[in-house]
């Protein structure tokens, strides 16, 4: 009996050995802790035992735990615990107190190693610090009790409050945990800071005491026609009648006005003539605030116009109103949509990825009518109707003439026939997928936004543009006319004494970009009157059509400006054996509102001469959205809902705006002919703004090249009297000889048929004087001392 249980003791404790000896080859497992501090934040946190989680094998005397931040640069701070930031202390850990936001970490790491050399898993110890900030409350104050107050609340330790405005300690205030709220009293309107010291934090607040607003008002919108026509359409108004009153019994209020939820007037059009500058206590008013908004194209997909405005008031710091929700349903716009866009997968569907194409021409046809051809800057164009015996012929067209890479595009739906539109449809959308074939394309063009004046700073434009469907980069190569001084350019890129280059990249397919320089024109006598100035650029890489891959600029100084003018890049003269069939004519027609009203619809009209192909015209660019439609010769862009403001002066951009296109000459043009054009503006309802009658004539020189040192001469200068001009070995006649003053005057004219000419300036006063002579296609002038 004895010797059993003896055997059965052995047993027992041979198990238990081998049970504890192999747990000895085990690795220990560090699980991750996480650890709220709360406050006092500024004094050591209770000790926190890491161990708790773990696992441990063998006996638990025997293992050390290594303490490494998970931020690089403060690991031995931690471990040598000089930093005071966690103290380490057998299996405890304590947070030291440096306060939330001055803590440089928010976690640390630890490993455990037991004395057989096996470690754990590395462990994070994650500390979430409780941020402490009072709550602070602010009352407004009203015109018939102009006192605030500010609350204080919410301590956990022992507080300092201070209340400081403009910089001058108002009142300062100390608090124990538990104490009630501090209440602030007896504070005007203005701005206040609020310093909160607790223990080793301090907090900084700043915040207003206003004014409660006692205006009050009302805004009811109404749908206006603005053209009349019967159908709810882009440039279309909603006019929008704000009733305000004054609610104060002592208050008078200033520069009452709408805010639409960003600021003060931000899209906002006053009919009348808000806003109001003095509101009087008990005053009302329907009229002055009144405003309206011009109709987009989302408007009428969307069905309705809503909008969130307020009133406001200028006087320091009041509040504005409550908000004042209008929202405005719309008639449904029966109409039809054309739409043309790159198919990159050949679905027939325009995905999210796939942009709209804007190189090519709709076509549309209404019942019997001419064709109207139609070019966007969307690539979409909306069609309104309400008659629902009216047929539609629609078609798409990509002229490759105009365009390299059209020859390499394909129309899956290229016409829609005999299509009508049905009472109570809305838009229907007809689609043009264009397939795309890889092709290279970068084009720039050259254009002024005025003519060079003596004195003033000249600016030039160029638009690059990809017009092929592979994204593109590059250089860009300016050189400007010797006459005229670099100030600047928008790309800050490195200028020259002649100009500068510029590399652009990643221009995506469409993609369009600007690039402004800016100019100074020399004063007279240093140019004159009539002289030429010629700026050129050019864009690499070259592409398979080098055709666009160059532009030249020629502009004469003037002495007036015309705010809507046209001009045509050559200077008025082409020289005949430069200019070949595939040459373009690129036409600036600017126009500017220089009226007191905003200009909601603006129309450009242009009867092409006879001497254009009205077939070949191509937009380079517009200031504004636009739709321009052809038929036959007649060119008409539309700028609907521009709502363009009256123009500033000294500002170039607002109220103004601009068209560049480019059209080529019928064939055939020969030396001596002369190409005239003409555009009409209208703004809105106004009867036509004429332009200049802008004419580009053929000729077999250039400039006052035709007048060679050896064939040309005039005398005496100085005169008194006549003055004598020859064109010497050549049967050329002298056509016309002119006499200005420096500033561009004409104060005498001349005609003549022969070689040689003279005028007598013996009824002039004593002077410099500009003498321009003109002979077939040639022009010079020059200076001459009247004595």
């Amino acid at each position: 009996m004895m010797k059993k249980n003896y055997t059965n003791l052995f047993l027992l404790l041979l198990l238990l050995c081998f049970s504890n000896w192999s747990s000895y080859g085990q690795t220990p497992i560090a699980n991750n802790d996480d650890i709220t501090i709360v406050p006092p934040l500024c004094q050591p946190s209770p000790p926190f035992q890491i161990m708790t989680n773990d696992v441990l094998f063998g006996p638990e005397s025997n293992y050390t735990i290594d303490l490494n931040p998970l931020q690089p640069g403060i690991q031995d701070n931690v471990i040598s615990q000089f930093n005071g930031l966690v103290q380490l202390q057998g299996s405890a850990i304590t947070y030291m107190g440096l306060g939330g936001s001055n803590m440089p970490f928010d976690s640390v790491s630890y490993t455990i190693q037991d004395g057989l050399g096996n470690v754990s898993n590395i462990a994070t110890i994650n500390f979430n610090i409780l941020q402490l900030f009072s709550t602070i409350y602010s009352t407004n104050t009203s015109c018939e009790n102009n006192d605030g107050s500010i609350t204080i609340e919410s301590f956990f330790e022992p507080t300092t409050i201070r209340v400081n405005k403009d910089g001058v300690l108002l009142q300062t205030y100390s608090v124990l945990p538990g104490d009630p709220p501090v209440v602030v009293g007896g504070l005007s309107a203005g701005e206040y800071d609020v310093e909160i010291s607790v223990s080793c934090i301090l907090s900084l607040s700043h915040f207003s005491i206003r004014i409660t607003n006692p205006v009050t008002g009302s805004i009811t919108p109404t749908y206006v026609d603005y053209n009349n026509d019967g159908i709810t359409n882009v440039g279309d108004l909603i006019n929008y009648e704000v009733a305000v009153a004054n609610t104060s019994n002592s208050c008078t209020v200033n520069d009452v006005e709408i805010y639409d939820g960003v600021g003060p007037q931000n899209g906002i059009t006053y009919i009348n003539n808000g806003p109001i500058a003095t509101f009087p206590a008990g005053a009302s008013d329907t009229s002055s605030l009144n405003f309206y908004r011009v109709l987009k194209q989302s408007d009428i997909n969307d069905g309705n116009v809503q909008r969130v405005d307020f009133i406001g008031v200028s006087n320091p710091l009041f509040d504005t109103s409550s908000p004042i929700f209008t929202n405005l349903s719309l008639n449904i716009t029966n109409g039809i949509k054309l739409n043309a866009f790159l198919d990159n997968n050949n679905n027939g569907i325009q995905d999210n990825n796939e942009t709209n194409y804007t190189q090519g021409t709709f076509g549309y046809t209404i019942n019997s009518e001419p064709i109207h051809n139609v070019n966007t800057s969307n690539g979409e164009l909306y069609l309104y109707e309400s008659n629902p015996a009216t047929v539609y012929n629609l078609s798409y067209n990509i002229n490759t003439n105009n365009n390299f890479c059209g020859s390499q595009y394909l129309v899956a739906s290229s016409s829609y026939s005999n299509v009508t539109v049905a009472p109570g449809s809305g838009i229907t959308t007809y689609n043009f997928p264009i397939t795309v074939v890889p092709c290279d394309d970068v084009a720039i063009y050259l254009y002024a936004g005025g003519n060079p004046r003596p004195g003033f700073i000249y600016y030039n434009y160029m638009t690059y543009i990809n017009e092929g469907n592979q994204v593109a980069s590059g250089t860009i190569n300016f050189t400007k006319d010797s006459a005229l001084t670099l100030l600047s350019n928008s790309e800050n890129a490195p200028m020259t004494a002649d100009g500068f280059s510029y590399n652009y990249s990643n221009l995506n397919p469409g993609e369009s970009r600007v690039i402004s320089v800016a100019m100074q024109v020399p004063t007279i006598p240093n140019v004159m009157l009539g002289q030429s100035l010629t700026n050129s650029v050019n864009i690499t890489p070259a592409d398979g059509n080098p055709n666009n891959n160059a532009s030249t600029l020629t502009r004469n100084i003037v002495g007036s400006y015309d705010p809507n003018d046209k001009t045509e890049s050559h200077g008025g003269k082409i020289l005949h054996s430069g200019f070949t069939a595939n040459d373009y004519l690129t036409y600036t027609i600017r126009f500017e509102n220089t009226g007191t009203a905003e200009a909601i619809n603006i129309r450009v009209n242009d009867i092409l001469d006879e001497k254009l192909d009205e077939t070949s015209i191509k937009m380079v660019r517009a200031s504004h959205p636009y739709v321009l439609d052809r038929v036959g010769n007649n060119v008409t862009w539309h700028f609907d809902g521009v709502n363009l403001p009256p123009s500033i002066p000294g500002d170039e951009v607002t109220g103004h705006g601009y068209i560049v296109f480019q059209i080529k000459p019928t064939p055939g043009f020969a030396i001596g002919d002369i190409i005239p054009n003409t555009a009409d503006i209208f703004f809105d309802f106004n009867p036509a703004i004429v332009t200049n009658t802008c004419t580009t004539e053929f000729v077999p020189f250039l400039g006052v090249n035709a007048f060679t040192s050896d064939t040309f001469e005039y005398y005496p200068n100085p005169t008194s009297d006549i003055v004598t001009f020859n064109l010497k070995n050549t049967s050329t006649p002298i056509e016309t000889i002119e006499v200005m003053d420096v500033l561009g005057k004409t104060l005498l004219t001349k005609n003549n048929n022969y070689s040689n000419a003279s005028i007598d300036l013996s009824s002039l006063s004593k002077g410099m004087y500009l003498i321009k002579v003109k002979a077939v296609g040639q022009e010079k002038t020059v200076k001459i001392t009247k004595n």
